[in-house]
């Protein structure tokens, strides 16, 4: 009877012990082939199966890009079912080749699966397009978007302008940083010439990593224009290129983990205010670099109390939530911690709330 009861005990262990969801994609890369500017988002699903024997949960998707929303099932998958993830990529001011990683963490046996979408964007003609005025001169655009672009690289972006004066006028750039060269087709615009405004991005140069943003002036001999009226901004999310890290490098690469990754607030009044720890803690051997901390959130302010954390060793953010002016009602929002750890250099932080 004693045996039975322990072959029994034995059994129900193994049981447990085994149960596991195990997420099993389709496919987990999309070519979206020639996607032209002109037509708007697009969109792809990926499908996804429940193989494991325990319900399938996905707690978060992280795309690596802003040009991309992930939509996914948020009930759980129960074995042999499938789900859904559905991805929405946004073209607008992007051209050329392009690739976006999604990051699908679940209850998985493996906890983070990666989805990855690849194109090729057609912009559309922007030559004949000048909304923009700096007094006789017209522009296509006042914004350079950079955006992603890997440490070490080198890219390109134009704007296009044209002469709409009664004479002519000779061009020239300030405030320029030294990693961002400026070049015009044509230093000198007759009247109704039109000519091709290049920016240079070279990575290297800059010391910062993240978002960068660069005003630029544009300067005439003819008239001399405000700051506002002047102004060309230049916007660039500077990353890391881990693919060039040796098998020994990843082994001592820094990881980094995470108290939580939502943070909920609760029920407060408005104009009040509530701060909250979340702890991180640096997992690997080399040291972890929070290289950039991305907050679009007026009511949120966040502290980093290291910007650099030893292996093993622990730090913390400091989230500060305002809610003075807010309306009643839900609120949800993200920040996103840019660090050098190559298997999580994105880390989003989900913070909720409620005004009552």
């Amino acid at each position: 009877m004693r045996e039975a009861l322990i072959l029994l005990a034995f059994g129900l262990s193994s049981t447990v012990a085994f149960a596991e969801a195990v997420i099993q994609f389709d496919s987990r890369k999309h070519d979206f082939g020639k996607v032209p500017e002109t037509d708007g988002k697009i969109r792809h699903e990926f499908v996804f199966k429940n193989a494991g024997n325990s319900p399938l949960l996905i707690e978060r998707i992280e795309a690596s890009c802003g040009c991309t929303t992930p939509l996914w099932t948020a009930t759980p998958v129960w074995p042999g079912q499938k789900g859904r993830i559905q991805v929405v990529y946004n073209p607008l001011g992007r051209k050329g080749p392009f690739s976006t990683t999604i990051a699908v963490i679940s209850n998985s046996l493996e906890q983070e699966e990666q989805l990855i979408l690849t194109g090729d964007i057609t912009p559309k003609s922007r030559v004949e397009d000048y909304p923009y005025s700096m007094a006789a001169l017209k522009l296509s655009s006042r914004r350079v978007g950079i955006n992603n672009i890997h440490k070490g690289e080198i890219k390109q972006e134009d704007i296009f302008i044209v002469n709409r004066g009664e004479q002519p006028v000779k061009l020239s750039f300030a405030n320029v940083p030294k990693y961002i060269t400026v070049t015009a087709s044509s230093q000198s615009l007759d009247v109704n010439q039109k000519a091709t405004l290049t920016f240079t991005y070279n990575s290297l140069l800059c010391k910062q990593w993240g978002r960068v943003s660069d005003v630029i002036y544009l300067r005439t001999d003819k008239e001399r224009l405000s700051a506002s009226e002047s102004s060309i901004v230049v916007n660039a999310n500077i990353l890391e290129d881990f693919s060039y890290l040796s098998s020994f490098e990843r082994t001592n690469a820094p990881i980094l983990e995470l108290s939580n990754r939502v943070v909920h607030f609760g029920s407060l009044k408005t104009d009040k205010q509530r701060s909250m720890r979340v702890k991180l803690r640096n997992r690997g051997k080399n040291p972890l670099e929070i290289r950039d901390i991305s907050n679009n959130n007026k009511e949120i302010n966040i502290e980093s109390k290291k910007a650099v954390i030893k292996g093993g060793k622990r730090s913390h953010l400091k989230i500060t939530l305002d809610t003075a002016g807010l309306k009643r009602g839900r609120y949800r929002r993200t920040i996103t911690l840019q660090s050098n750890d190559p298997q999580n250099s994105l880390t989003q932080i989900i913070i909720l709330w409620h005004v009552k």
